[in-house]
């Protein structure tokens, strides 16, 4: 085996024959082709990316080819699946398909398995949908040094010495060497339609140590040169606060960056904290990553949620490690046992409706592959919570969710703290709003915040992806809507869609709502004569319930209704129906009287109101809004700046966000465009 003290070239070759892209892969050569279910790299002369909805029929691939061989539908190999961008707090393809993040987290993918386990554990993913694996390429944990399940290692005492081979033959033990193993198991899970997102090296013990300031950038050459065209992300970090070493961190994305790689890149901490931290406005960071970690701690992680998603400027954010499925909670927090698939869930649907731009999942057993713990990997690959995490990426995926916002104000009711919060999302323009309760408790919903005179709710079973349909009800007043089987703790989704909008249910794609697009503002039965899938012609009633009651939905064998006389409170001197929509106001903060108008629907114009249920002021900020949108330079808290600061921020939120959806239930009142 040869040792290289210098970065190589990039191992893709292309070459143009008759017009036509041929890509040759020189790592997959010889007895690569040999390995169950992977295309032969070097003979794919065009591909489309196949999503992983169209391998969970699980069909088995034939010995020494993948299923679909000879077909002119082909997987992609690396490079050819199309980049990840960045699309305001989203990720998409370059065409402007949103990109749904759903992770699993496999840190010792490269050392801990072999080439056939790593294609069953690629295959198992692919089919359960998801979309990234989260990997690490150095990873000290396995074995001591990082040697992968074929003796070999990433480095030879140092980063400046990276074993690299002639050749690639998988049964030359001379030429097979460890980050040949690394481009098999990238071409595979690209071959699946996944992307991989790549650690260099593992932070936790090795920042300053084995990656330090003088050599991150020769080794981030060495990356970005040999994986320039693959679809992986970049993840910098690793279990492990930047303090002190931010410069190693800047210098190795900088040699990624010089190597050739334009993908994207972030910064992974340790449990509590997030990248945005130390790298919120550095230009190298496309998105953020928090680490939730695995201990009980709600309020902490609801923080960092809010905290990331108000970092300027906005980029995406995900919880890069969660609460992990099998894992036992934290050592110093009651309460003792391991996490549960309700744990996993949780974690997943609040992150998500708290607007992360996906969510990484993870098993205990899985992450580093154990064998000899009480589940083993290839049994946890099955867990109930890995199943069930295809459903969150439906639901999303059936409405055009990069068009939502957590929803402030929308749930007046009690939404309760700890495992029981409620967290809500409702579309900019008020077309859909999805409400998950994790305790199975009432959701209160002020049905004004969202469009349409007729609204359809239904129940989205998160462990199941199954849909309860209830009657359709009139868009105005209050409603309190009790989750199937009452208060039995389990964790429901509430979806209210205004009907002209033209949504399926809840988990099933409209056409076009995965790229944002469903037909908006076209009536179910116009809807269907377009083809949209979902939009079957049905008899809406509209009913007319009294502005001034709340009704309760119930779900279940008989859904029922209850009036109450519980009063409204209504604007002073508002008509009961909205006006014509007035223009947006021009940039003067202090002239604008719509600001006044707001404040006396939100908050009876009281300036310095703060009633203890997390929203301050006149025009009721919550905190994460007031920071990310330069507040803290008036005040801490929106009630204690003035009312002109007050306003000088609500203009910023408007003009950023192109309206006064912000204040979904008073805008639609005052017919202010949202």
């Amino acid at each position: 085996m040869r040792s290289v003290d210098r970065v190589l070239p990039r191992h893709v070759v292309t070459a143009m024959v008759a017009g036509t892209a041929l890509v040759l892969v020189a790592v997959v050569l010889g007895g690569y082709l040999r390995v169950p279910s992977v295309t032969p790299l070097a003979e794919v002369a065009g591909c489309t990316a196949a999503p992983p909805e169209d391998r969970a029929a699980g069909a088995a691939a034939p010995a020494g080819g993948s299923a679909g061989a000879g077909d002119t539908d082909q997987a992609c190999p690396p490079g050819m699946l199309p980049p990840l961008t960045v699309d305001g707090r989203y990720f998409a393809l370059p065409d402007g398909t949103p990109f749904f993040w759903l992770a699993d987290t496999a840190w010792s993918l490269f050392t801990d398995l072999d080439r056939a386990e790593a294609l069953h554990y690629l295959d198992t993913r692919a089919a359960q949908g998801f979309t990234v694996i989260q990997a690490a390429l150095i990873f000290p944990h396995v074995r001591g040094t990082g040697a992968n399940r074929y003796g070999d290692r990433p480095f030879e005492g140092h980063l400046g010495r990276l074993p690299v081979t002639d050749g690639a033959d998988v049964d030359d033990d001379g030429q097979y060497d460890y980050w040949d193993h690394v481009d098999v198991v990238l071409a595979a899970a690209a071959e699946r339609g996944l992307r991989v997102a790549l650690l260099p090296v593992w932070a936790d013990a090795l920042v300053g140590s084995l990656v330090t300031e003088s050599n991150a950038r020769s080794y981030g050459v060495f990356l970005g040169e040999r994986y320039a065209d693959a679809p992986v992300v970049w993840i910098m970090g690793g279990d492990a606060p930047a303090d002190g070493a931010e410069d190693v961190w800047r210098e190795l994305a900088a040699g990624i960056r010089e190597g050739g790689s334009s993908a994207l890149i972030s910064y992974f901490p340790r449990a509590g904290q997030t990248s945005a931290d130390w790298f919120a406005t550095e230009d190298w960071l496309g998105f953020h990553l928090l680490h939730g970690g695995h201990c009980l701690r709600y309020g902490q992680r609801r923080e960092l949620i809010e905290a990331t998603r108000a970092a300027e400027p906005a980029k995406p954010f995900l919880d890069g490690e969660p609460i992990h499925a099998g894992r036992s909670y934290c050592r110093d927090d009651p309460p003792r046992g391991h996490a549960t698939a309700l744990d996993a869930r949780r974690d997943a649907y609040w992150a998500v409706l708290g607007g992360a731009a996906g969510h990484s999942y993870g098993h205990d057993a899985v992450r580093q592959f154990g064998t000899d713990a009480p589940q083993g990997w290839t049994a946890a690959l099955d867990d109930p919570a890995a199943e069930q995490m295809r459903h969150l990426r439906a639901l999303l995926h059936s409405r055009p969710y990069q068009r939502a916002d957590p929803g402030r104000g929308v749930l007046p009711g009690d939404v309760g703290s700890g495992p029981d919060r409620i967290a809500a999302t409702i579309a900019a323009d008020g077309s859909f709003l999805m409400a998950y309760t994790a305790g199975g408790r009432e959701v209160e919903v002020d049905l004004d915040a969202l469009s349409g005179a007729t609204l359809r709710p239904s129940w989205f079973d998160p462990r199941t992806g199954e849909v309860t349909e209830l009657e359709p009800l009139g868009s105005s007043g209050r409603a309190v809507f009790a989750p199937p089987g009452g208060a039995s703790g389990q964790d429901w989704v509430l979806v209210l869609d205004d009907v002209t909008a033209g949504y399926g249910p809840p988990g099933e794609a409209v056409d076009g709502a995965a790229s944002g697009s469903p037909h908006r503002g076209v009536p179910p039965t116009a809807a269907a004569a377009t083809g949209t899938p979902g939009a079957t012609p049905r008899s809406v009633p509209t009913p007319s319930p009294s502005p001034e009651s709340v009704i309760e939905l119930r779900s279940g064998s008989e859904p029922g209704f209850r009036t109450t006389d519980e009063p409204r409170s209504e604007p002073d001197d508002e008509p009961e129906t909205s006006p014509e929509p007035e223009a947006v106001p021009g940039p003067g903060p202090t002239a604008e009287p719509v600001w006044d108008r707001l404040a006396r629907c939100e908050s009876s114009g009281d300036w310095s109101i703060n009633t203890g249920n997390g929203y301050y002021g006149g025009l009721q900020f919550d905190d994460a809004t007031w920071r990310g949108y330069g507040g803290t330079e008036f005040a801490p808290r929106a009630d204690e700046a003035t009312r002109e600061q007050q306003i000088a921020v609500a203009t910023r939120v408007r003009d950023d966000r192109g309206g006064y959806g912000s204040w979904p239930a008073c805008s639609k009142k005052l017919g202010l465009p949202r």
